[in-house]
């Protein structure tokens, strides 16, 4: 995995944090994103106070996988190409509890 053209550059266009309490677009906004998002399902600020209350960090990082193998590309839903080369879309969604604060 690398950067090779001037269209497959991370920068701060690539990140979005949504508001708090929604869900994730169905699809990612681009090839080459990170987005961010807070659940809480409680009443709790951020970080919960105790552990009555859970918060949750849902991280979504979509990535543009070069492909390596010659003409695999146009297979019927196996790749892409465009101006800066033949690509796979590699997405993966993570998502963390918040743990309470640590108290003095």
């Amino acid at each position: 995995m690398g950067y090779g053209s001037a269209g497959a550059v991370w920068n701060p266009t690539n990140f979005s944090a949504y508001p708090d309490n929604t869900a994730l677009p169905a699809t990612p906004p681009s090839t080459q994103a990170v987005e961010v998002v807070w659940t809480n399902t409680g009443t709790d600020p951020c970080p919960p106070i105790d552990s009555t209350d859970t918060a949750w960090v849902t991280v979504r990082l979509t990535h543009r996988a070069p492909v390596v193998l010659p003409g695999f590309p146009y297979l019927p839903g196996l790749g892409t190409c465009d101006t800066n080369g033949c690509f796979f879309v590699v997405s993966s969604t993570a998502e963390f509890r918040m743990e309470p604060k640590a108290g003095p």
